[in-house]
C-alpha cells in the first residue's frame, strides 16, 4: 500500500507538481487564468496562500493545496492541485483530507472558489469533503461552477 503523507509545502514541491499537473488541472488553470503559465500559477497560488500543504505519494510530491484570502472579509478561498500519481490512492487521500479543511475553517468561517464544470474528479473530491456545488454556470465561458463550505 502506498504511504501517503501531508506536510507543509515548499518552492520546490510547487514547481514538481506545476511541471506534472493532471490535465484536468492545467486545463482549469488555462480556462481561469488565460495567458499564463500553468506551472507558475501553482507557484504563484502557494505564494498567496496563509498556509498550504504538499500531499507526498511514497515521498514524491503529488498534490498541492492550500487557502488564500478572498476579497469577501471571512472567506477563504480553497485550492487543490494535483499530479495523475495522485488518482490511484484519491479516495485514501481525501478521507486524510478533513483535518486540512477543518484547519482552513480554523482561518476563515467561509470557504469558496469555482471548479471546471468538466473536472469531474476535483467536484467528487469536493463533495466527499462537504462542499456544495452551485448548479449554475459561472466564471469564464460560463465553465465553472461555485463551491462553498461554512465552517
Amino acid at each position: 500500500m502506498q504511504t501517503i503523507t501531508f506536510r507543509p509545502s515548499t518552492a520546490e514541491d510547487a514547481a514538481h507538481i506545476g511541471a506534472n499537473l493532471r490535465e484536468a488541472d492545467i486545463k482549469e488553470l488555462s480556462l481561469s487564468n488565460p495567458g499564463e503559465q500553468p506551472g507558475a500559477l501553482v507557484e504563484a497560488s502557494r505564494g498567496w496562500s496563509v498556509w498550504s500543504r504538499t500531499a507526498e505519494i511514497d515521498g514524491v510530491p503529488a498534490v498541492i493545496f492550500g487557502v488564500t484570502p478572498s476579497h469577501l472579509k471571512g472567506w477563504g478561498v480553497p485550492w487543490l492541485l494535483a499530479t495523475d500519481a495522485a488518482m490511484p490512492v484519491a479516495r485514501r487521500m481525501v478521507r486524510q483530507c478533513h483535518t486540512q479543511v477543518a484547519d482552513m475553517h480554523l482561518e476563515y468561517e467561509f470557504l469558496h472558489n469555482q471548479v471546471h464544470r468538466e473536472n469531474e474528479v476535483s467536484i467528487q473530491w469536493l463533495r466527499w469533503l462537504g462542499f456544495t456545488i452551485g448548479t449554475v454556470p459561472c466564471g469564464p465561458g460560463d465553465e465553472f461552477l461555485m463551491f462553498w463550505k461554512r465552517g
